[in-house]
């Protein structure tokens, strides 16, 4: 769902998946009906692109190009549910936060993965790039904040 805050209502709907999927391992606490891939925790709408990515509770996250009904693009890097996701100032890659710890860094254009971020010791919580997108910092479950 698109919510307009201004309007009060939600403007846009779109399905977090059309694959239904288990989760392979670890599976998501959820009060849903749905399988794991068509729930979701995670959205980001990037500001500069309009690039939507939408994280599963299986792991996968799906990316629309162009707006939220838009072609679906779908990668997994993770068998275990994304809890947060978030693009660097100037859209041109964002990163997706992982409930085994890690954070997956894609490159929006060629939808890529240009890094992985292994250091945390629980799920990660928060993402957050600098205003340059050379840093990322980052906290878990475990209160850790680190700098990558």
């Amino acid at each position: 769902m698109v919510w307009d805050p201004n309007q009060r209502k939600c403007i846009e709907k779109a399905i977090v998946n059309s694959a239904a999927r288990k989760a392979k391992q670890n599976k998501a606490s959820t009060l849903g009906n749905m399988p794991e891939s068509q729930a979701s925790r995670a959205v980001c709408i990037t500001n500069v692109t309009g690039v939507t990515i939408v994280g599963a509770n299986d792991g996968s996250i799906t990316i629309r190009p162009k707006g939220v009904n838009a072609e679906v693009i779908e990668k997994q890097d993770t068998n275990q549910w994304i809890e947060v996701i978030e693009s660097s100032a100037d859209g041109s890659m964002f990163a997706v936060g992982s409930h085994d710890g890690k954070i997956y860094v894609y490159e929006t254009e060629t939808l890529s993965l240009i890094g992985k971020c292994k250091g945390h010791s629980a799920a990660i919580t928060c993402i957050d790039f600098s205003s340059d997108g050379t840093y990322l910092r980052s906290v878990c479950n475990a209160y850790e904040l680190l700098f990558f």
